[in-house]
């Protein structure tokens, strides 16, 4: 190929990098912002814990648990496994099916003693300890520390669970999501301190659904404790317990709700976050505030319900708990607007059933945020932003949402039209003189521009 054509083809391309520049700066330019993908390369730790399987590896519970080590896990399979099972290792017991893998004691012992610390007992139906003396329990976490109960079926037993006795008491333990009922006692704390029970059904025992005694310090809440047969919670006036925090509990329909002999814990958890449901409260609610002296509804009755002198719920809940979570929900208009055009944002759609949203909080995710309810904002560049809607009710309970909107590039056709034009007629222009005025060699530069391109023929 001759010198010259060389030279024109590096020229043609120079020319060719200059127009695509020049339109993408002076014609398009929609200012679209970079989206980075954030590669996960996070790899899952690999347990190197024993794993074993009942009755694949081992026909009984207790086999099992006699032949592995510390940080074992056992899962069971579904069936019926009979005999109580004693826990002197850190392990973790998980059965397949909480309703159809059963362990029953058939009235003879403890259906699982727990003897070790940090264990976990997850998924079984538990059953059959006995409703007579000599009070046989469920579970029995005997003078143990962190250990898990949690997704059980606990029926039939004197105790459903119980924590701790006469000697030093468990503490730091977690008893969660469990249906307990059926048993003479729902759950006995004997000494027991620090531990946290929540999300549990306490229901249709022939007694207490929950009895403390000489316990402190625990935390009960988020549980239905409902239709026992004597006290939904009691401390026996023998055995006095204080500091426990009790609230976001729903006491249905028991004999009576609660007693403490006097001796003071706390039954709520401060506002907006609020107390407890008792299914005998009488009060109503009309209005909201920490002094409750607001007009409007906020889910808290306006006067304390009363135990005793000592014990006081503040801030009854109105209705069974749960979390009143706000909707958060609003529309733009218009939906595909151009830079500078203002758009609405609308959240009136957004609604909390049972407590007034109270603030709006918008993020138009390109810097700029606002309050309330309706409000306008205009980008200044093209591209997509995410917009979030953070909507807060008179309980402090919030909700989030968000979408996506894209700003469109305010150039009309005839602005780009004229642009194309005086583009086409400058690239023309460089094409066709460029090339003719490069073939005379009539630029005294051309030498030295032919050597850059001999010398360094990649670089433009």
């Amino acid at each position: 190929m001759k010198t010259g054509m060389i030279a024109d083809m590096h020229l043609l391309n120079f020319v060719l990098l200059m127009f695509t520049v020049f339109f993408e700066v002076f014609v398009y330019s929609p200012n679209l912002p970079i989206n980075l993908t954030n590669l996960d390369f996070t790899v899952n730790n690999s347990s190197t814990s024993q794993t074993v399987i009942v009755p694949t590896d081992f026909q009984s519970i207790q086999e099992a648990i006699n032949n592995v080590a510390n940080g074992a896990v056992i899962l069971v399979k579904k069936g019926v496994y009979y005999g109580g099972i004693v826990i002197n290792k850190s392990i973790t017991l998980l059965g397949e099916e909480r309703d159809f893998t059963i362990i029953d004691s058939n009235g003879s012992s403890d259906v699982i003693t727990v003897l070790s610390n940090s264990c976990t007992i997850c998924s079984f139906t538990i059953r059959n300890g006995g409703m007579s003396y000599p009070a046989n329990c469920g579970i029995k976490l005997c003078n143990v520390d962190n250990n898990i109960i949690c997704n059980n079926t606990i029926t039939g037993n004197f105790v459903g669970i119980k924590l701790g006795d006469k000697q030093r008491g468990s503490k730091a333990n977690i008893i969660k999501y469990n249906n307990i009922t059926g048993n003479r006692y729902g759950i006995f704390l004997d000494h027991a301190s620090l531990n946290e029970i929540y999300g549990n059904l306490i229901s249709k025992n022939l007694w207490n659904g929950i009895e403390l005694a000489w316990s402190n310090n625990n935390k009960i809440y988020n549980n239905t404790i409902c239709c026992n047969k004597a006290y939904g919670l009691e401390i026996p006036i023998a055995t006095p317990s204080i500091k426990n925090i009790i609230y976001h509990n729903n006491f249905i329909n028991n004999t009576l709700s609660t007693s403490t002999s006097g001796y003071k814990n706390i039954w709520d958890d401060g506002y907006p976050s609020g107390g407890n449901y008792w299914s005998d409260y009488k009060g109503v609610d009309e209005k909201f505030g920490v002094q409750q002296n607001i007009n409007g509804c906020d889910g808290i009755g306006d006067s304390p319900y009363i135990i005793d002198a000592n014990n006081v719920d503040m801030y009854p809940l109105m209705s069974p708990f749960k979390l009143l979570i706000p909707i958060a929900v609003f529309v733009l208009s218009p939906e595909n607007p151009k830079i500078g055009e203002p758009v609405t944002f609308n959240a009136s759609l957004s609604f909390s059933d049972g407590a007034t949203i109270t603030s709006y909080h918008w993020d138009f995710g390109d810097g700029n945020t606002a309050v309330g309810q309706i409000v306008k904002h205009a980008y200044l560049s093209a591209g997509k932003f995410t917009v979030s809607l953070t909507v807060t009710n008179c309980r402090g309970l919030s909700a989030k949402t968000t979408k996506t909107i894209a700003i469109q590039y305010s150039l009309n056709c005839k602005d780009v039209a004229i642009k194309c034009i005086v583009v086409g007629a400058i690239t023309g222009f460089f094409v066709f003189f460029g090339r003719h005025l490069w073939k005379r060699r009539t630029f005294k530069v051309s030498m030295v521009f032919e050597k850059i391109l001999y010398k360094f023929p990649n670089k433009i």
